[in-house]
């Protein structure tokens, strides 16, 4: 299907056969009028990409909220054991195990979460942006090496074909979408192991041959598996998460994490880690959420002469899980770093950039949008996408 005569337009862009949206069921963006259907389509609508990004920061302007202990609950009850039981004590059951690995206390395969706290007084410490990554994907990866083989009464047992890592990236991703090509450039991503080692050709020279072996081994051979996948974590965790990798592909990301702290912090640097943590009752920051209002003043209203827009899940049928709770948003500004451009990559040049194809500064809540939108584009069966903003030393999830 061609794309829609006019760019300028922000209708949704026409559908063959187009059905109406069921408000009972759950979608990837309940609260979106225009990004769940260009995100879940974009491969075959042939949107042109530029038009993407005022559908994203309509969606993010219209964001509903929730308590980060109450999000925490719902995304635990998701991965137990038992997702359809309600165990209301599990938040404080994990809290209570993992605080080892927060004080230095715990040790597995030669890894030992003492290097968080490192790595994390090097993260605070002032300096460019580009500098904080580094610090910060160490501390994230002995995190995941060591809450992997911590055990949770009620929590589900991790997925080793996933093996999740963090691995720096600020490097070019590209995406087809028919005849255009989006370019973005997360800070960090999370992906499977494998997915991160093989934007490292020199990590996989060589092993075909002996993985294609390995998988012909019987059962009698998994710890030796085991013992091999776990030299290759440690040994990517070591050198090459923190390199620039070469074509991650969208269809391997797990989640994005985007930095933003402000001038002072950059200047002067941020509050150094406690020596040591205990689990007690959420105390929200002054400042839970970052600000949208800057989003809704520059929102214009769609153009809905042509196409009109799916209907939204009314209030009461819109999923909440394991008590997930919804508010308004507050108001306030808020800025952004990064430039995005779509552009093709061909051969070693890359062809200039006119006026149309240059995105102005995009706001770190819409950066993180648009890369939720390509990774439904490119994973046409994932209904959910959490990408994470990293406001000096708190977490702002968007999902």
């Amino acid at each position: 299907m061609s794309p829609p005569s006019d760019t300028s337009t922000l209708s949704t862009p026409q559908r063959a056969n187009a059905t109406t949206h069921d408000a009972s069921k759950i979608k990837s963006t309940p609260n979106s009028r225009g990004a769940a259907v260009i995100s879940e389509n974009i491969g075959v609508l042939g949107v042109q990409v530029p038009e993407l990004r005022p559908w994203i920061q309509r969606d993010v302007a219209q964001a509903k909220q929730c308590k980060v202990d109450a999000m925490l609950r719902a995304l635990l009850q998701r991965a137990s054991s038992n997702p359809n039981t309600i165990q209301s004590d599990l938040l404080e059951k994990c809290l209570k195990e993992v605080l080892p690995v927060c004080n230095g206390q715990f040790s597995s395969k030669g890894i030992s979460s003492l290097g968080i706290k490192t790595a994390l007084e090097k993260y605070v410490n002032p300096g460019k942006e580009n500098e904080f990554y580094g610090p910060f994907t160490k501390a994230t990866n002995i995190a995941l090496a060591c809450l992997a083989e911590i055990k949770v009464a009620g929590m589900g047992n991790p997925v080793p074909a996933i093996d999740m890592i963090c691995q720096q990236n600020d490097q070019p991703m590209y995406q087809t979408h028919q005849t255009e090509t989006s370019m973005r450039k997360p800070d960090l991503v999370l992906l499977p192991l494998n997915s991160a080692c093989a934007a490292f050709p020199v990590e996989t020279d060589g092993q075909e041959g002996k993985q294609q072996g390995e998988n012909q081994d019987n059962e009698n051979d998994t710890a030796m598996d085991d013992d091999e996948n776990d030299k290759k974590r440690k040994a990517h965790m070591d050198t090459n998460a923190t390199g620039k990798p070469k074509n991650l592909a969208w269809k391997d990301i797990l989640a994005c994490l985007e930095f933003k702290r402000k001038t002072p912090g950059r200047t002067k640097g941020i509050k150094s880690p406690p020596s040591s943590y205990t689990a007690t009752d959420y105390v929200p920051p002054k400042r839970e959420y970052l600000p949208l209002e800057h989003l809704k003043a520059a929102v214009p209203e769609p153009d809905t002469s042509e196409t009109p827009a799916p209907p939204q899940p009314s209030s009461g049928t819109a999923f909440q899980s394991s008590g997930l709770a919804t508010a308004k948003a507050p108001l306030g500004g808020s800025g952004s770093k990064r430039k995005a451009a779509d552009t093709l990559e061909s051969g070693m040049k890359k062809p200039r950039l006119n006026s149309d194809q240059k995105d102005a500064k995009i706001d770190v809540t819409v950066q993180t949008g648009l890369y939720a939108a390509e990774m439904f584009a490119s994973n046409l069966g994932v209904n959910y996408v959490l990408n994470i903003i990293v406001v000096g030393v708190f977490f702002v999830c968007r999902g």
